[in-house]
């Protein structure tokens, strides 16, 4: 009787790891991974298209002191939406800082692009910091996809995202950082209500 409890216990847990090994799995392969306090501002993506208008872009330009170059200025996103252009080789920010919508959300969608493909992955994290209180509030990190011949796509799109349960009476900001690859590569993107 004891052996039959063993075996049946010991196939239950083998069961549940096999169940635990096959949902982490799964969940390696969604395109974006964020990371946010479960009880304060998150990023989740939405089913909208955010477009890009190059007319109107702000030019980011990165600062390789090591300064840290933060935008002091501010840009009223219930006015106008926020179109980036830039090239960097490690990380950006935002030029301006902005206030969320009345339900605390800023809507984003961004591209990344590098001249060529890769044999190796390439990686774009969004930062959201919080500039009122100097913190990090959510960080989402986006993963080039594999192509038919084995490399790596030099083209990540984030898709339509938005940043929520953010305090409407503080300011935030975007940062935008790759891997030191010593490449430089394109960004582009909007940011709206």
């Amino acid at each position: 009787m004891k052996k039959r409890i063993f075996k049946t216990v010991t196939r239950s847990m083998v069961f549940v790891l096999a169940l635990m090994l096959s949902l982490s799995f799964s969940a390696t392969t969604l395109a974006a991974t964020t990371t946010t306090e479960s009880w304060g501002p998150a990023t989740v993506q939405i089913d909208e298209e955010i477009e890009f208008d190059p007319t109107n872009a702000d030019i980011l330009i990165e600062d390789f002191t090591r300064s840290n170059k933060k935008p002091t200025q501010f840009l009223d996103l219930s006015s106008q939406d926020y179109d980036v252009e830039g090239e960097f080789k490690v990380r950006v920010y935002t030029n301006y800082y902005f206030y969320p919508n009345s339900n605390g959300e800023i809507r984003w969608s961004f591209q990344l692009e590098y001249p060529d493909d890769f044999v190796t992955q390439k990686i774009l994290t969004v930062n959201c910091w919080d500039r009122t209180t100097d913190t990090k509030v959510t960080s989402t990190t986006f993963r080039s996809e594999k192509l038919s011949n084995g490399l790596y796509s030099g083209y990540i799109s984030t898709g339509s995202y938005k940043t929520y349960n953010l305090d409407p009476t503080h300011h935030y900001y975007y940062e935008f950082v790759k891997e030191a690859d010593n490449e430089i590569a394109d960004l582009t993107g909007t940011i709206k209500h």
